[in-house]
């Protein structure tokens, strides 16, 4: 014969703290945050600071619990921007002799490994360009771009470590239980449980 079979369903907020953490824990664990504002703030201020032309995309990182974790990006730069920042790096004779030979510069975060994500996978890039007559300063040149290109991996690597500390800051912020219940309570909204936190399924 059919049985009839009563039970006590609860809403979310109805369930004991034991039962909701049983609740809470599995879903944290398979929740991925929305990490887009945290890349377009990133950008606009990169492009703000340095002229960074850089879209998300380009953005790569790992985390948050392993050792060769961490972000990077590649970008081309606005030189306009970026090479006043990089100027201060020189004694007033190397601006002269980039004036003097009318250098053409570009400058580009680019990859130097893909294994991992974390800063030092990148690094600066400065190209500058200048006409024959000026072959006979090649060292002096060379000695400007080695300084340009240094400050500019200096600048990118800082970079790269505040960006994957906002990641980090920003899933711990949405991963406490305050944030996941939130989250639960919109992926399901109405859901009833059981006394032990199984969500009953009709």
């Amino acid at each position: 014969m059919p049985k009839q079979v009563q039970i006590t369903l609860f809403s979310f907020d109805e369930l004991s703290e034991e039962s909701q953490q049983k609740v809470i824990k599995p879903f944290r664990e398979a929740y991925e945050p929305h990490y887009e504002v945290v890349y377009d703030i990133f950008a606009l201020r990169m492009s703000e600071n340095y002229g960074a032309e850089l879209k998300t995309e380009e953005i790569t990182w790992s985390g948050f619990w392993s050792q060769g974790d961490g972000a990077s990006f590649t970008c081309d730069f606005d030189t306009e921007v970026l090479l006043p920042i990089l100027k201060e790096e020189l004694n007033e004779d190397q601006v002269a002799l980039l004036e003097e030979i009318d250098a053409e510069i570009d400058c580009a975060s680019i990859r130097t490994g893909y294994q991992y994500s974390h800063e030092n996978t990148v690094r600066g890039k400065v190209s500058i360009y200048y006409g024959d007559a000026y072959y006979d300063r090649m060292v002096q040149i060379n000695e400007i771009h080695d300084i340009l290109e240094n400050k500019l991996t200096e600048i990118i690597r800082e970079e790269s470590r505040n960006l994957y500390k906002r990641l980090e800051d920003f899933y711990d912020q949405e991963t406490e239980d305050e944030r996941i219940v939130e989250e639960i309570k919109h992926c399901y909204p109405g859901c009833n449980f059981r006394k032990d936190g199984t969500i009953f399924a009709r």
